[in-house]
């Protein structure tokens, strides 16, 4: 009872962030372009197979993707980053003029595997019916993991139950 409650919450963020769109059978309906899916706001859950840890910054880390412009924006818990991407229908993507603040942070795992990561991805796969955005290397390997929803969100869900 409480997985299917839980599944009916997730089911009903994703489609408040417009990620998704959901029929009776928990199936995906798609969309023609994929700049409806890549736009808008995504959080980091792992970056260079490690997994971002739950933060006390009031901001959960993400990119917000505008697909109109090509620019992207966001924050890494500590320090704001900024730049431009390319990306295609077909699944190509990478990032151009990459730039952050460069605050000192308390722990600088996240914003080191970030430099390292962005450079390298080649293409992107989005899964609808998780919300899910997989940034891959050269190889078809993950380098970022990120959802639709704020993790920061599903915590506080998770611990009112």
């Amino acid at each position: 009872m409480r997985k299917s409650i839980f599944s009916a919450l997730a089911c009903a963020a994703l489609l408040a962030a417009g990620a998704v769109s959901c029929n009776s059978n928990n199936s995906v309906v798609t969309y023609n372009q994929s700049n409806a899916l890549l736009a808008g706001n995504w959080y980091f859950t792992r970056v260079m197979g490690n997994q971002v840890p739950q933060t006390s910054a009031e901001e959960w880390p993400r990119l917000e993707f505008n697909t109109q412009s090509g620019s992207v924006a966001g924050n890494t818990g500590c320090n704001q980053v900024m730049g431009n991407f390319n990306f295609t229908n077909k699944g190509t993507i990478h990032f151009d003029d990459m730039a952050s603040t460069r605050m000192m942070c308390p722990d600088m795992t996240l914003e080191d595997n970030l430099q390292k990561a962005l450079p390298q991805v080649k293409s992107y796969s989005i899964n609808g019916v998780t919300g899910t955005l997989y940034l891959l290397g050269e190889k078809g390997d993950t380098l970022i993991t990120m959802t639709r929803v704020n993790p920061r969100t599903l915590i506080d869900m998770r611990q009112s139950y």
